[in-house]
């Protein structure tokens, strides 16, 4: 499973994850500043489940409609562990594929609820 991670996944974390053997896509190495319509985008077109902390990334997906990538991981809890924050991740995309793929799932404070896409 590829991933992008939005450039609030701080780079340490994505080196984590890079070092258990994912392919990741960070935007704040490639496309910094980018804003969220076109990181929704480019997950979309690159086939990656985004990775953010960002809540606007929802409102864009659910409210404002705009087209969703493969899947989301958003979390929603205090960065204060760069290897918390891989953890976090490394334990989601341990669920089924079912559960990452197509779903906009939500980690925060040990609990996960995942929803289907749009």
């Amino acid at each position: 499973m590829k991933l992008l991670s939005d450039e609030n996944v701080p780079a340490p974390s994505v080196a984590l994850l890079r070092n258990r053997g994912l392919s990741v896509v960070s935007v704040m190495e490639e496309h910094r500043g980018m804003e969220d319509p076109d990181v929704i985008a480019l997950a979309k077109r690159l086939g990656c489940v985004l990775v953010t902390f960002d809540s606007d990334i929802g409102e864009r997906i659910f409210k404002d409609g705009d087209a969703p990538p493969p899947g989301v991981i958003y979390l929603r809890f205090i960065q204060t562990d760069p290897e918390e924050t891989a953890r976090v991740v490394l334990s989601l995309l341990a669920l089924d594929r079912d559960e990452v793929e197509g779903r906009f799932v939500t980690y925060r404070n040990g609990r996960v609820r995942s929803q289907p896409l749009p």
